[in-house]
């Protein structure tokens, strides 16, 4: 794996590029390369998660999707929402209909979900995410981030269209 496709990778899961990434790039990807050692040192990167942000959320055709709380790896919530509705902002009808999956990774061992279209990784949750006093377990929780997400595209795809 490349230096380039790290970053892009990271581009497309609204994250900045740190040592920790390139763990989650392996794990999705199944990738044992040096990935890990193409990027600088993990001594000074912020820890994996950090709940102490004000919620942000990602709003895609006027539907609500998800809601990010959590600071991953140095990216608040705020930027997370930002880059993750632009992301979806910027699908090609194409892609709109393609199945979304749920893929469970972890970055220093925290727990995550990264949510995908079809090939493409749209955003990542973390249990940190989840409203305070919600006593759902996080895979109920991102089922329903699911169901939303799908909603909106359905909404997107659906939009010009007559009837």
């Amino acid at each position: 794996m490349t230096l380039r496709k790290l970053a892009l990778f990271c581009v497309l899961c609204c994250l900045p590029l740190t040592p920790l990434h390139a763990q989650l790039y392996a794990q999705l990807y199944s990738d044992t390369s040096t990935a890990v050692d193409a990027v600088a040192d993990t001594a000074d990167s912020p820890a994996a998660v950090d709940a102490k942000t004000a919620p942000a959320e990602v709003r895609f055709m006027n539907r609500p999707v998800a809601t990010f709380r959590a600071t991953i790896s140095g990216t608040t919530a705020e930027t997370r929402a930002r880059r993750a509705t632009e992301l979806l902002q910027r699908l090609p009808r194409r892609e709109l209909t393609l199945p979304i999956d749920i893929l469970h990774v972890s970055i220093d061992n925290e727990p995550m979900a990264a949510i995908r279209l079809g090939d493409r990784l749209l955003f990542l949750l973390a249990p940190e995410d989840a409203a305070p006093g919600d006593k759902r377990d996080f895979d109920t929780q991102l089922i329903e981030v699911q169901a939303q997400l799908r909603a909106a595209l359905t909404a997107r795809n659906e939009f010009g269209r007559w009837p």
